[in-house]
């Protein structure tokens, strides 16, 4: 959404993995926003995720499914993202739901995070944690680990929670 007239945006999905609406996979999108329009990349399940039971235990991890997580975006003024989907199924509980979040710009994030458990299911596997590297060499430690999960730019960690979690991330530039 944009904010201001004639502002240019670049989404870099660095992946490359996703087939979006048109049926192209597509490793940038470049347009131009005037003040209150945006922009929605339409992406298909069925050509993109796999139903195979098998891959559920790997749900989360970055080569079993093609997905957007990662991608960067970048905008010459002001802009608000929201992202998600329409009918995301949590950690494969039952139900279908309406996922979407707004994202922050990069120079908001903090560097220390606290997970609450919230109302989950009775085995406690729609509760999780999705981290995104922002930039390369990115530690991220949880609880009182000592040894960090480190990602590089656009890669993601997520984690399904038993209980509440503590986590902080680093890299080179103290982000």
């Amino acid at each position: 959404y944009a904010t201001r007239d004639n502002t240019k945006v670049t989404i870099n999905n660095q992946q490359g993995r996703i087939i979006c609406a048109d049926g192209q996979k597509h490793t940038q999108f470049n347009f131009t926003l005037n003040k209150g329009e945006s922009y929605a990349i339409k992406v298909s399940a069925k050509e993109n995720y796999s139903t195979d039971p098998a891959d559920i235990p790997y749900a989360f991890s970055n080569d079993v499914f093609n997905d957007f997580i990662g991608a960067e975006i970048i905008a010459d003024q002001p802009v608000s993202v929201v992202n998600g989907n329409y009918k995301g199924e949590v950690a494969f509980d039952a139900a279908w739901n309406l996922l979407y979040d707004q994202s922050l710009p990069v120079k908001n994030l903090g560097q220390e995070y606290f997970l609450r458990m919230g109302f989950s299911t009775p085995l406690g596997f729609s509760e999780g944690a999705l981290i995104i590297a922002t930039e390369d060499n990115t530690k991220v430690y949880f609880n009182n680990e000592t040894v960090p999960i480190t990602l590089n730019k656009g890669q993601y960690y997520s984690t399904i929670l038993s209980r509440p979690n503590k986590f902080k991330i680093g890299n080179a530039t103290g982000r």
